[in-house]
């Protein structure tokens, strides 16, 4: 009853404009996946969810799902210096964060559209 199209209207500013182009995007930058060698290179492992994607995914893969990192919302010194860290790394990686705001309010209203009905049974469980 609830997927009905009087519950679901269009949102005309959350249209995204076709990007220009798609960039190689790794989608999951964080410290665990870069290694610095003895020579001073960094190198990025884990290309397990990359492709060609509009550059604002990059950002929005780096902010992560809800509750990734829930020691982030502690109101600790050191929460705050990971979360100052943090916003550095993705300053420096993806831009200012305002830039991907349209794209990451868009992003919002698909995951609640999506994932508002839960499957019966997880697709794993199934037997053949």
């Amino acid at each position: 009853m609830k997927a009905r199209p009087s519950n679901c209207q269009p949102l005309p500013r959350l249209l995204l404009s076709p990007p220009r182009e798609h960039i190689l995007i790794h989608q999951d930058l964080a410290p665990r996946n870069m290694i610095l060698d003895s020579s001073g290179h960094v190198w990025l492992v884990d290309w397990g969810r990359s492709g060609f994607y509009p550059a604002f995914m990059e950002y929005l893969g780096m902010e992560g799902p809800e509750g990734a990192m829930p020691w982030l919302a502690a109101r600790s010194l050191t929460a705050r210096w990971g979360r100052f860290r943090w916003s550095l790394f993705c300053l420096i990686a993806c831009g200012y964060f305002r830039l991907h705001s349209k794209g990451r309010a868009a992003l919002a209203v698909v995951r609640q559209r999506s994932l508002r009905f839960r499957l019966e049974k997880p697709a794993h469980s199934v037997r053949y």
